[in-house]
């Protein structure tokens, strides 16, 4: 599997629906100005239809408090600061793709682009669930949830190096 950089004068962002009506609206109106801006890099699986997008998912930096990266299972952290972490601000596969393993391979591939990247410090890679039967897909990958509201999940450097390596 091979994602790439998005890039919105190549896709076909219109025709991207996953179900989750928060997820295609951040495709369609959000991908191209958060990318444009720095807010987050987006990554795409591309399509069967030259341009169409099946899959796609965004990284970010982000930081949370100690006690969160701790539930997480970083240990030996510092108590009175907040914790370098990479957020997976969204993660969606297109309707047609679902079903398929789409959401596990981009997911490690995610979790695969951050471990790479040796320029940026980090203690666990973040998602914030749209819902319970989310949160438990991220369980099943490791992920503990750290917080409720919003149903946040964490997983340690440490973990995710187990889990890819």
């Amino acid at each position: 599997m091979i994602t790439k950089r998005f890039d919105p004068s190549v896709r076909r962002r219109d025709s991207f629906d996953c179900g989750e009506d928060t997820v295609n609206d951040f495709m369609m109106t959000k991908a191209k100005q958060w990318t444009k801006k720095g807010l987050s890099a987006c990554w795409i699986l591309e399509g069967d239809q030259r341009g169409s997008i099946a899959g796609f998912y965004t990284l970010s930096a982000l930081s949370i408090p100690s006690e969160q990266a701790l539930k997480a299972g970083s240990k030996d952290l510092p108590q009175a600061m907040d914790i370098p972490a990479i957020l997976i601000g969204q993660l969606g596969v297109d309707k047609g793709y679902q079903g398929k393993g789409y959401g596990t391979k981009l997911l490690m591939d995610s979790l695969k682009r951050v471990l790479s990247n040796q320029d940026i410090a980090w203690s666990c890679v973040i998602v914030d669930a749209l819902n319970d039967r989310v949160a438990r897909w991220y369980e099943e990958y490791g992920f503990k949830r750290v917080s409720t509201e919003p149903i946040r999940l964490a997983i340690a450097r440490t973990t995710v190096q187990k889990l890819i390596l």
